[in-house]
């Protein structure tokens, strides 16, 4: 997990090395964790995209209602 602040965005990384999963599948996007995490990230206006292939990384951006200056890190 990695949080970064740059100006006017934060942009937060997960990623892990488990075996995946098959985002092609229809249940992917109908099953109840990724409707929720869709829904959370919408209310913050963010953009997101994931990957699947050698583990699993989910990358998301969204406004720096923080105010920082300048590029931080913020874990």
């Amino acid at each position: 997990l990695s949080i970064h602040a740059d100006g006017n965005q934060i942009k937060v990384d997960f990623i892990d090395n488990g075996v995946g999963f098959d985002m092609s599948e229809d249940s992917f996007k109908t099953g109840l964790g990724f409707k929720i995490m869709d829904s959370l990230l919408s209310q913050l206006d963010s953009t997101y995209q994931m990957v699947s292939t050698d583990g699993f990384n989910l990358s998301f951006t969204f406004q720096n209602i923080l105010e920082v200056e300048e590029q931080t890190e913020l874990i």
